[in-house]
């Protein structure tokens, strides 16, 4: 491979951080959404069965894409935990 090559997949890698970012950033808003309709309902923000669906897929998902599932789902966890510090935040009207 010769340094123009490695460039463009740089670029290419970039492109891509950038997607996983916007999409980091979309699901907060869906999290901020969620937190208020929890909040308006009097609900908890931690939910258990829906946090096993989602581990689940997680799984699912790492297995899919030939990824190690260790490093998928320590990913996924600082997201997922992340989405329930916002919804607490909004819980608790901060």
């Amino acid at each position: 491979m010769d340094s123009e090559k490695v460039e463009q997949r740089r670029n290419l890698i970039n492109q891509l951080d950038e997607i996983i970012v916007e999409a980091i950033a979309k699901r907060c808003e869906l999290s901020k959404q969620i937190g208020v309709y929890k909040k308006k309902r009097g609900l908890l923000v931690f939910d258990r069965e829906r946090e096993d669906v989602l581990y689940a897929n997680y799984k699912n998902l790492s297995n899919k894409y030939n990824l190690d599932r260790k490093f998928i789902m320590k990913i996924f966890s600082l997201i997922v935990s992340h989405s329930r510090e916002i919804q607490e935040i909004v819980k608790d009207g901060r």
